[in-house]
């Protein structure tokens, strides 16, 4: 079951990040990115429900917090991006990338948090 949480979080990061940096470089804020941005969040959720399955029970620690909270920004991400879409925010669409880029930003800590903890020993 592990391989398929890393395979899973792997596919979240390429998803969440081809929308980031597509979104960056076309400056606009189009639907094929609400498509990567809601991948990203599904296979990254799925990958963590796989790891909370694996461990058995949630322990409190930076990672677990740190990814607790990207899951929920990676969520109101989405969310927010798909709301401005609908009601056509010119706005919205024309510096969303903004903060797409500090989002995907603090997405990464838990990836590096895990890193760190277990698997640099």
């Amino acid at each position: 079951m592990i391989l398929f949480s890393i395979i899973f979080i792997s596919i979240a990061f390429v998803l969440y990040t081809i929308g980031v940096f597509k979104i960056k470089a076309t400056k606009v804020l189009l639907w094929k990115h609400i498509f990567y941005f809601w991948a990203g969040f599904c296979f990254d959720t799925l990958a963590t429900f796989i790891m909370a399955i694996i461990s058995g029970d949630f322990i409190l620690n930076v990672h677990s917090i740190s990814g607790l909270f990207s899951i929920l920004l990676m969520f109101i991400h989405s969310a927010i991006a798909t709301i401005g879409l609908l009601k056509n925010d010119e706005y919205l669409k024309k510096n969303y990338y903004k903060f797409s880029i500090i989002v995907w930003l603090i997405w990464l800590v838990p990836c590096f948090t895990y890193i760190f903890t277990y698997l640099v020993k």
